[in-house]
């Protein structure tokens, strides 16, 4: 017997060696469970023991529903009711219609729907108002699968909120073919064990969250030039090539639990032999192959049966019938339900089809069912649906998603940009608006806009070229729609060619927010100075490329497909960074978005009960910026909302963002110190007055006895007319300091200023604790001695500069246009005139606009700059601004007996700076904040806040002043402390939350 046995035995191997060589992955012992095939399935059987032939064949068929065509309904519902059909799947609409639709369809149904969606890159892939996430080839860039199974979790949660159960995703096609159509940027890569990486992730964080992953597919689309919706595609490859490449990921996935899998169609002669009929209706891919040797259990899903590649060469009901008896379980968009059900029905009188195998197919389907907790069915409830499928805790993962991905490929020492003195241009290729990624680079350095369409026509190169050549950087953004990954992305020879000129001429920096393969053998990309994939054009890759390109984060992706032999897949490098701002969600701290939305509603408040037209707040937390608003309006009438760029008049908060900042870096360079006094650097200006002997420290900390204000004004009027013999309506020579429009003073004037302070102004000898403007001008008088510059000069040179403070000047007419500058009052007293980009403060604006006290105008994401050097003791960008011990020093209490005051009536303030109240005192801040905290508020209604205890910049910039300074209501609703109490809440609110 055995002599007989083992040669027919060989003769079958060698027959099977000739079909499908198996591999060790597909020889191992049995995969993983498949979760829904655990455990009892009593509610199962009932179900299939009380079903009759025609509702077993109904539960094979998954019909399409669309939310957005009133026919459809009737349809569905007829489907349900007469035929019985096991589940749907969902196409274009809306979230609130699909709840309710699906709600009503399980209404009907005898047995509990299983609800389908194509949710590659989430719901959001087929319907409206639900979260976008990457791609799949944008999350093969990511090195970190926790993220991705992460994402695979949140996404289950979505769906099951809707009432979806199933989700026919991942892709793990291996798209080893760039010009496949219909794979391609929805394939994780080209890399067989990365994509298999991504999909085991992927998938389980799906199954974790209770919905049926399909692993699809099968047994592998990516090798193919043609689309399977409009034909059939050939894959000509032998056996052992797919079992080593195509189907890898596939068996990976087997052998971690995968609940289903989706057949293609696909013409594979290796497989398939000489059938004329695809993968998806032949028993040699999905019994022999898949079922047999792969040793899947669990659910087939076929690919759409209304798809040419499986409708082009056999009838509806016989496409149903071969789908059946190939071994697939259920029949998704079948193209006729009715014949279906009725061809299947005589297969099995003709014992094509057996009872057997439909029963087996149905207790698979129905055990899913109870998995998906569809005997305990619910509907869906249709309040807060947008709110639950839009929460901060998965716009934190989408944004730490898209972070992972990007990719840095080439890197010529030129990230990070430095923001000093390099002119640089942005220009945005497939845009002709402003984009994100502009708006972005802006937020760090001064830059130029330049766009153009997804070409630039040879004819129209030269002029661009033209007017690129001015500037050391060029920045260059590369976009197409983000809507899906079939948009097309070519880019023209000629544009290639565009950027290998311009790469020769000038530092430049690409950044492509495309499909990887769009820069396929482009030579300029090898010699760009920096080459980054950002892989889609959503506003997230936009923002986070340009912090990656200042340094503010580091790349992290990795190329999931090659576009040249200079750039392979697995290519990606990281680029150092440097302790400067950028942009979080809170969650990703910890925080909540939620509570610090409660901000939105005070200053929302503050418009609405005029306390001010319009405001910027800002907070950022441990470096990174979690909460960046605009309120309002620049005036009351206006109806252009205020803007994150627009430039506020910061009035007093001048004194912490120039002046003191020049005396900070003369202390850290021992050309000052706080102990000097005024005679040692005024000199004859002072000498033999009581001015001479008082210290700089006194006076910053507002303890010298000075006077709190000098109207200097006043007495440049008569009959409260400007005076002629010093004001001319138009600039001249001798009337050349412009005060405000059509009103110019003589420079001899600043002589007189100082004069009366000196002369007239006494100094109280007890040196009280009393706020003082006038100080000021003496600091400012100082720096300019020592620096032998004008102040805006200096602090432009060696702050504002290579800080990226684009957005900070003294006399914003020079840079700016007044649509870009928010007006302040309509003084009737002075000047007669609508102050609107000249300074508020009439001292400061009789000394041309440039005050020790007064005068520079700014925006929130400035000023949180500078905020956070302070914060960083000095430090910002990795670069030592100012000395560490120079910054503890200004910022502590100058006068209090202890490290703070013990009681109200000791002087809080530091040297320059402000300092929380003693409690119970009326202060400038919440009772809520440390008192290592410091910083300063300003009469416009601007405030600027740091706290080293907490980690917190609060910028809060607003025009009280409009239309009249006498407005108190800012202070009186409390609105900045309110704010501020606001943000301490959500950071008690976090460290609750971590400790509970």
């Amino acid at each position: 017997m055995r002599l007989t046995i083992l040669p027919i035995f060989l003769f079958s191997l060698l027959l099977l060696s000739s079909f499908h060589l198996p591999t060790k992955e597909s020889e191992i012992a049995e995969p993983k469970r498949i979760p829904y095939l655990k455990g009892n399935h009593v509610w199962a059987d009932s179900i299939l023991n009380s079903m009759s032939l025609d509702e077993k064949i109904g539960q094979l068929f998954n019909v399409a529903a669309y939310t957005n065509e009133k026919m459809n309904k009737k349809e569905v519902e007829q489907l349900i009711q007469q035929y019985h059909i096991g589940g749907l799947t969902f196409f274009q609409g809306s979230i609130f219609k699909q709840a309710e639709l699906t709600n009503y369809y399980q209404s009907i149904s005898k047995v509990p729907l299983m609800v389908a969606m194509d949710a590659e890159w989430g719901m959001a892939m087929r319907i409206d108002s639900v979260m976008k996430y990457p791609w799949q080839m944008t999350l093969g860039a990511i090195e970190d699968e926790e993220l991705i199974y992460k994402m695979g979790k949140d996404i289950a949660q979505q769906m099951r909120r809707i009432g979806v159960n199933v989700s026919f995703s991942p892709v793990v096609d291996v798209n080893n073919n760039p010009n496949n159509p219909i794979i391609n940027a929805r394939s994780f890569g080209e890399n067989k064990e990365n994509v298999a990486r991504k999909g085991v992730a992927y998938m389980q964080g799906l199954q974790d969250g209770k919905v049926l992953a399909s692993a699809k597919h099968f047994p592998g689309h990516g090798d193919t030039d043609a689309d399977s919706h409009k034909s059939l595609p050939l894959i000509d490859k032998t056996a052992k090539q797919l079992d080593s490449l195509e189907l890898y990921p596939f068996k990976q996935l087997i052998k971690k639990g995968v609940g289903s899998v989706m057949i293609a169609h696909l013409n594979i002669p290796a497989y398939t032999k000489e059938s004329a009929l695809p993968s998806s209706l032949t028993a040699s891919v999905v019994t022999d192959l898949l079922r047999n040797e792969l040793k899947f259990k669990g659910l087939t899903f076929t690919d759409g049966l209304n798809m040419a590649g499986a409708a082009a060469r056999l009838s509806s009901p016989q496409v149903d019938v071969e789908a059946i008896k190939a071994g697939n379980d259920i029949l998704l968009l079948s193209r006729d339900v009715a014949k279906g059900v009725e061809a299947i029905k005589q297969a099995l009188l003709d014992s094509v089809l057996t009872v057997e195998a439909i029963d087996a197919s149905v207790l698979k389907i129905l055990r899913a069912k109870h998995w998906m907790e569809l005997d305990q069915y619910a509907p869906s409830n249709l309040n807060q649906l947008y709110e639950d499928l839009n929460t901060p805790k998965f716009k934190a993962l989408n944004h730490k998603l898209t972070a992972a991905s990007i990719t840095l490929l080439r890197n010529e020492n030129i990230i990070p940009l430095s923001t000093g003195t390099q002119r640089i241009a942005v220009l945005s290729i497939g845009s002709k608006e402003v984009t994100t990624f502009q708006k972005s680079i802006a937020s760090y350095a001064d830059v130029q806009f330049f766009n153009a369409g997804n070409d630039i026509p040879v004819g129209d190169q030269k002029a661009m070229m033209d007017s690129l050549m001015p500037y050391d950087v060029i920045i260059i953004g590369m976009h197409r729609s983000d809507k899906h990954p079939w948009v097309k992305y070519d880019v023209s020879e000629d544009l290639k060619g565009f950027l290998n000129v311009l790469r020769l001429k000038k530092k430049v920096i690409l950044d492509v927010f495309m499909n990887p393969y769009s820069m396929r053998n482009s030579l300029a990309t090898e010699y760009m100075d920096a080459f980054l994939i950002s892989y889609q054009n959503s506003d997230a890759a936009q923002q986070i490329s340009a912090e990656i390109i200042f340094g503010a984060r580091s790349a992290k992706g990795k190329l999931p497909v090659g576009i040249s032999k200079a750039f392979p897949e697995g290519s990606g490098m990281s680029n150092e960074t440097s302790n400067i701002l950028y942009r979080e969600i809170p969650e990703e701290l910890g925080l909540s978005t939620e509570l610090l939305n409660q901000i939105d509603i005070i200053a929302q408040d503050g418009v609405n009960k005029g306390a001010y037209p319009g405001c910027q707040v800002l907070v950022a937390k441990d470096g990174k910026i979690i909460y960046d608003k605009q309120f309002g309006h620049s005036t009351y009438e206006s109806n252009q909302p205020i803007q994150s760029t627009d430039l506020y008049d910061i009035a007093s908060v001048t004194k912490i963002s120039a002046t003191l900042l020049a005396v900070m870096d003369l202390v850290s360079k021992d050309q000052l110190s706080l102990d000097d006094n005024l005679g040692k650097h005024l000199g004859r200006m002072v000498k033999n007055t009581d001015y001479a002997d008082l210290k700089l420290r006194e006076i910053l900390a507002h303890q010298a006895g000075l006077a709190a204000w000098i109207p200097f004004y006043i007495k440049t009027l008569s009959g409260g007319e400007p005076r002629s013999d010093l004001y001319s309506k138009i600039q001249t020579s001798e009337f050349s300091v412009r005060v405000a429009d059509s009103l110019y003073i003589t420079p001899t004037y600043e002589d007189t200023i100082f004069y009366r302070i000196i002369h007239r102004a006494k100094v109280n000898p007890k040196k009280e604790y009393r706020y003082s403007d006038v100080g000021y001008y003496f600091m400012k008088e100082i720096v300019e001695r020592i620096t032998d510059m004008p102040i805006e000069d200096y602090l432009q040179a060696n702050f504002y500069g290579p800080l990226g403070m684009s957005r900070t000047t003294f006399n914003p007419l020079n840079k700016f246009n007044r649509a870009e500058i928010i007006p302040t009052e309509d003084d009737r007293t002075y000047r007669r005139q609508l102050v609107w980009g000249d300074v508020h403060d009439p001292g400061a604006a009789m000394l041309g606009g440039v005050g020790g006290h007064a005068g520079l105008f700014s925006n929130a994401n400035d000023l949180a700059k500078l905020m956070q050097l302070y914060l960083n003791n000095g430090n910002y960008g990795g670069n030592q601004y100012i000395d560490a011990s120079v910054v503890k020093e200004f910022t502590k209490c100058q006068f209090c007996k202890d490290d703070a005051p013990k009681n109200g009536n000791e002087n809080r303030r530091a040297a320059g700076f402000d300092k929380p109240a003693f409690h119970g005192n009326p202060g400038p801040t919440c009772d809520c904040i440390s008192y290592a905290s410091f910083g300063h508020s300003g009469f416009t209604g601007t405030y600027a806040w740091a706290d080293p205890d907490a980690q917190i910049v609060y910028i809060f910039l607003s025009n009280r002043v409009y239309p009249d300074a006498n407005n108190k209501k800012l202070l009186q609703l409390n609105i900045r402390t309110d704010i501020q109490e606001r943000i301490y809440d959500a950071i008690k609110a976090s460290k609750m939350k971590m400790i509970n």
